[in-house]
């Protein structure tokens, strides 16, 4: 029948029906682009002046130097995991700034997945630094909105407790910046000091950390890695809106 049914086509139509389409790879040409392949994991790519000094030979001599002296993860053995490194770590991240770069201190040894992670995490520094990995003999975290009194508070807590406070504005102006209405670029840099100091906390001393907003996830991540208590400070707005205003009167 199927037999009978194609001649019958023949004759009518002067051709025989058509194959069913079949999809085939089309032959790449000269003039035809190559389909780009992107990897698992979307890399960010380093400007070319961070290329320069990450391919150097001096910091190839000196990460392996580095990482001989410190062969494990540090965020691993905090954890009481033990993991080789492979990544010698810019704790403060330098953007192709030398003097970052090779800043004396500003390295540890990570593994794979904990150096990922940390990246990660500098992606959006304006959060609190999930990972820190400090253990202070114990931690008070002040929120609230700006002047809200939140250093005033930590003051109290210091001479109480005896502890460190980090308070942005202040190590804002350690390192020149201004103590308020700063930049996007100068609160980055600010908040990667900031970070860099809390990665270095002493663990005889406790710490007090003034946020001016603290999610509900980084709450959580504080209470289970510092064990920490929390203060927010419920200062009424029109009290914060006078503060305010007297910042910036000239």
């Amino acid at each position: 029948m199927l037999w009978s049914a194609m001649m019958v086509s023949y004759i009518v139509w002067g051709r025989m029906p058509k194959a069913a389409p079949t999809h085939k790879r089309p032959q790449l040409t000269g003039n035809t682009p190559k389909p780009v392949h992107v990897g698992k994991h979307n890399r960010e790519r380093r400007n070319a002046a961070s290329q320069a000094l990450h391919h150097s030979a001096a910091w190839r001599k000196f990460s392996i130097a580095y990482r001989q002296a410190n062969p494990l993860c540090v965020y691993c053995g905090i954890h009481g995991r033990v993991k080789l490194a492979k990544h010698v770590d810019h704790i403060i991240p330098h953007g192709s700034d030398e003097a970052l770069f090779w800043m004396d201190g500003n390295y540890q040894s990570l593994c794979v997945s904990c150096h990922g992670y940390k990246r990660h995490e500098e992606k959006r520094p304006q959060s609190l630094p999930l990972f820190v990995q400090c253990k202070p003999a114990w931690a008070v975290v002040i929120s609230g909105p700006p002047a809200s009194g939140k250093t005033t508070e930590a003051l109290s807590i210091q001479r109480e407790r005896d502890g460190i406070i980090y308070d942005l504005d202040d190590i804002a102006e350690d390192i020149g910046l201004p103590r308020y209405e700063r930049t996007w670029g100068q609160a980055r840099l600010a908040l990667y000091h900031r970070n860099f100091r809390l990665m270095n906390h002493p663990d005889t001393h406790g710490l007090v950390l003034i946020q001016t907003n603290v999610t509900a996830p980084q709450r959580a991540t504080l209470l289970s890695r510092l064990g920490a208590s929390f203060v927010h400070m419920a200062t009424p707005l029109s009290v914060v809106h006078d503060r305010m205003g007297a910042r910036k009167a000239p």
